[in-house]
């Protein structure tokens, strides 16, 4: 077994880096150039465009404050109005204008503004984010975590205010998740004064966007107010095939029924069919890629072709008892099905001089996850002598239905193509007699306590406990012609429980300067079975964090550097005992047993804010050193779990930089230009045999904005990988290289997006 590599080389760069970042501060401090922001401050304003307007209730609404680039409060890591300055984590929002500036369209697009996360997106089916060293599907919506199992499409970004991420173990309030930190679209609400927008966009590859936004109040008295987000996006690709065509509506209404009460209700949902490119692959020989055309599809012309469609629909209500106590409480129901064909290309091999591709047999499934959930959560705020309480009591529920069924083509054979010649293909069709079912319901109960306490000297303390159980029952079934007889197996059911604590302690030393420590329980579920065929028992995680923030230049630019050690407990990993694995760990479906661990440590350095009057600047960077520290895997061609391997799709450096400059006078008023670059250093596949070279893209934007009448008038021109740079990399939810074939992500090649945008 490989050792794991010391990490004593890390603790001169974190050492440099901490000492570059408090000299950095101090050095604002002394030239800031503006107030801070007042710390009783309550009122909640909200930003669409350039309109900005304040909630008619004072209820607390639990949103980011935003100025620009800079956020002053984000309730995802507390669930309560805690300024990002006495928050004992590390959370990064990336807000609207920023999202605006870049036309980031898709997650891997906005998560570039965030240290340390790998976000890829596979053609236009599934997204896939790595956080550090641990890879999930799983997205928050405005605090509700929509659990897919993928093959959904993309999710639509065109109605968020933000997007919040916290890093590190989140089970404390969010439940079963994987301890590398949470992603949470934070959605624009009804506003009372009214704003109208209207965007065209057309771009390369026959990309075509049109935007809709409308907000305001329905009656006089302004206690009914609506908003409704509406986007068509279409577009072919690059790639042979390839397409997407994406509808989406949202319309959402909110009452205030008094100054103390409100309820809301919002509808999302999305049509899309899309093409789903299965064939992003490589073939690996002799230690290194054999080259192909990135554009080619080897399952053209029969590429997998899929269609949509996801109903979000959730009503809540929330109630201010008085100045110190509150209740919120939300439903949610979120609906997928999809339906469609699939193939896939599932290995390489030379027969004489000619490479050749095996296609997998097609299939036409047929899936859908129905997620219904709800939240409760009471917030009060106390004193105890001299100490300042900020009490959340809360609780949750969902429960998953997932269903699906698939049938097989005629013959269910494989076939193999040229790969530098493809030729045609031969239509398949379906088999009735040759299908496959399955299901499943997964369940998941939690009541959480935090207490968020003001001691004198500007400490705070932050405890929270967690109780949670969790259920998942099975079952799957075949056919006559696959030899099951119409059989249905139903799977051993799981149940399991934990306790996850939170510890944080923060001392804000000066207005603008906070140091933090912060401790936190993680847990997540497993898949697979051991030698007895019972569910395997849940992962458990701990994190120690310290950290410090600074904000200055009045408040203007705010910047973070945290310092992680993460360790993942009962992972997956075999069953060594002879007697329970009698055919080897290399034997296909061989007994797991929960023993392993992997440890992640590393820095991340963030700086976000307006440097100068009109300059805007973004500063990320992270290391990660992710790995196997416990194993009872053994050495073969197809071991991924090996003590000292490297996580899969997780660089040690990465970083990224994002400027803009308004011109507000002289021959350039109205004039924003920008840019930046996206670096990310080499990675690895998950048997640590392959490996990809880092890069770096660079993004440019130019806009100008006007006015017309008593509108707004924009025009913006973005180019993404302006050097047009090729690269690959290596898909983070793959399991390793299978043989010579080898899954991966393709650079996209140089584009460029134009819109012209009406607000009024």
């Amino acid at each position: 077994m490989r050792a794991r590599q010391p990490y004593m080389k890390m603790k001169p760069l974190a050492l440099a880096l901490a000492i570059a970042f408090t000299a950095n501060s101090l050095a604002a401090r002394a030239e800031d150039y503006g107030q801070p922001a007042n710390k009783g401050e309550k009122a909640s304003t909200e930003t669409s465009g350039d309109a900005k307007t304040t909630e008619m209730s004072p209820i607390r609404v639990r949103r980011a404050k935003i100025s620009g680039y800079v956020v002053k409060e984000a309730a995802t890591a507390t669930k309560t109005d805690t300024p990002l300055m006495e928050t004992p984590v590390n959370v990064q929002v990336v807000p609207e204008q920023i999202l605006k500036e870049q036309q980031a369209t898709t997650l891997d697009q906005a998560l570039t503004n965030v240290s340390g996360v790998v976000s890829n997106s596979w053609s236009y089916g599934e997204e896939s984010i790595t956080m550090r060293g641990f890879q999930t599907s799983t997205v928050f919506v405005d605090g509700f975590r929509i659990v897919e199992y993928g093959g959904f499409g993309l999710r639509n970004l065109s109605n968020a205010q933000s997007i919040e991420v916290m890093k590190g173990p989140a089970a404390i309030l969010y439940g079963a998740i994987e301890p590398g930190g949470i992603v949470n679209i934070v959605t624009r609400q009804s506003q009372s004064s009214a704003y109208y927008s209207l965007q065209q966009s057309a771009g390369s590859w026959n990309h075509y966007i049109t935007d809709f936004d409308a907000t305001g109040a329905i009656n006089d008295s302004g206690s009914l107010l609506y908003r409704l987000d509406a986007n068509y996006d279409t577009t072919d690709s690059w790639r042979q095939g390839d397409r997407n065509q994406k509808t989406f509506i949202a319309p959402s209404l909110k009452w205030i029924v008094s100054p103390q009460t409100q309820v809301s209700f919002k509808i999302e949902n999305t049509h899309n069919p899309y093409t789903n490119d299965n064939a992003q692959v490589l073939p690996y020989f002799n230690g290194q890629f054999v080259p192909i055309s990135k554009s080619r599809n080897l399952l053209y012309p029969y590429p997998m072709a899929v269609t949509t469609d996801r109903t979000d629909i959730r009503l809540g209500w929330s109630h201010e008892f008085n100045d110190d106590w509150s209740i919120r409480h939300q439903v949610i129901e979120n609906y997928v099905k999809g339906s469609g064909n699939t193939g896939n290309i599932t290995g390489f091999a030379y027969a004489g001089n000619v490479l050749q591709a095996t296609q997998s047999p097609y299939s036409f499934p047929k899936t859908s996850d129905d997620t219904v959930a709800s939240s409760l959560d009471l917030t009060g705020h106390f004193d105890t002598a001299v100490l300042r309480h900020t009490l959340l009591l809360g609780a949750d529920y969902y429960r998953v239905n997932n269903q699906g069924s698939i049938l097989l083509a005629t013959g269910f054979a494989t076939t193999t193509v040229n790969v530098f010649n493809p030729g045609p293909v031969t239509p398949v069709t379906m088999d009735p007699n040759a299908s496959l079912g399955y299901g499943s319901i997964a369940t998941s109960k939690g009541a959480y306590l935090q207490d968020q306490i003001k001691l004198p000297k500007r400490i705070d303390i932050t405890v929270g406990l967690r109780y949670q159980q969790v259920s998942n029952s099975s079952w799957s079934s075949s056919g006559t012609s696959l030899g099951g007889n119409n059989t249905q197996i139903a799977g051993k059911p799981m149940s399991d429980h934990a306790v996850t604590p939170r510890l944080g302690l923060l001392w804000k030393a000066e207005p603008w300067l906070s140091v933090y420590g912060h401790y936190a329980g993680g847990f997540a579920t497993n898949t697979g079975t051991d030698w007895l065929g019972q569910p395997l028992k849940s992962s458990d995680a701990k994190e120690k964090e310290i950290g410090v923030k600074s904000e200055v230049l009045g408040g203007k630019l705010n910047a973070s550097l945290a310092y992680f050690d993460l360790t993942k407990t009962n992972v997956p990993t075999c069953d060594t005992n002879p007697q329970h694995n009698p055919a080897g760990c290399q034997a296909q479906g061989a007994p797991q047993t929960t023993i392993g661990e992997i440890r992640s440590e590393g820095v991340e350095l963030d700086v976000k804010g307006e440097v100068r009057p009109n300059w805007n600047l973004i500063v990320t960077y992270a290391y990660t050193d992710a790995r196997v520290s416990k194993s009872a895997d053994t050495p073969g061609s197809s071991s991924t779990f090996l003590v000292g391997n490297r996580m899969a799709s997780t660089p040690h450096n990465m970083g990224s930089l994002w400027s803009t400059y308004d011109f507000k006078q002289g021959d350039w008023a109205g004039w924003t230009i920008g840019g930046g670059v996206t670096a990310r250093g080499s990675s690895v596949d998950a048997t640590n045999r392959i490996s990809t070279a880092g890069y770096a893209l660079v993004n440019a934007m130019a806009s100008y904005h006007t006015t017309w009448g008593k509108s707004k008038v924009t025009a913006q021109l973005n180019v993404k990988n302006l050097l047009d740079k090729e690269y690959i990399n290596i898909a983070n939810w793959a399991s390793g290289s299978a043989g010579n074939l080898v899954n991966v992500l393709y650079s996209e090649p140089r584009s460029a997006m134009a819109s012209l945008k009406l607000e009024y």
